[in-house]
């Protein structure tokens, strides 16, 4: 098992320990989902046939209990938790969906900033789509106003 090193216990925010994600910290962390994760590892063959394909970019929530408090995307969800740990205190993690363009997972992303409103009520400081570009005409969630 990989271990992910953090800042602290989880949930503990600016910890100055260093620890690594325990098997209870991932149970809690993740939200699960009707179907279990499988891993799977590529054959020779498979690797040189997918040899230069773009990792898929997950839309993800950072939530404390039922509330999701940040909205983000990356192509590497381990990597990108384990970053976000020595700034918030969250209390689990919550996949919204995968898109294989970087545009699409944007649209995904601001849809969920606004429908939770994590620009006033959460830890998004800015959109992840200006409300006057080309792509918000896209967004489907009608976006918020600061306050």
């Amino acid at each position: 098992m990989q271990q992910v090193a953090g800042s602290g216990p989880l949930g503990v925010e600016g910890s100055a320990a260093l620890a690594a994600f325990s098997q209870a910290d991932i149970a809690t962390l993740f939200e699960p989902s009707a179907a279990p994760l499988q891993l799977a590892a590529l054959s020779e063959q498979e690797m040189r046939e997918t040899e230069g394909a773009v990792a898929p970019i997950m839309v993800y929530g950072l939530m404390v209990g039922s509330r999701v408090l940040y909205v983000g995307i990356t192509n590497n969800l381990a990597r990108r938790t384990a970053e976000h740990k020595a700034r918030f205190a969250f209390t689990r993690v919550r996949e919204f969906g995968v898109s294989a363009t970087r545009s699409g997972a944007r649209v995904m992303e601001q849809n969920n900033i606004n429908r939770f409103n994590t620009i006033n009520n959460g830890w998004n400081r800015i959109n992840a789509i200006s409300p006057r570009s080309p792509l918000a005409r896209q967004v489907s969630v009608p976006f918020r106003s600061r306050r």
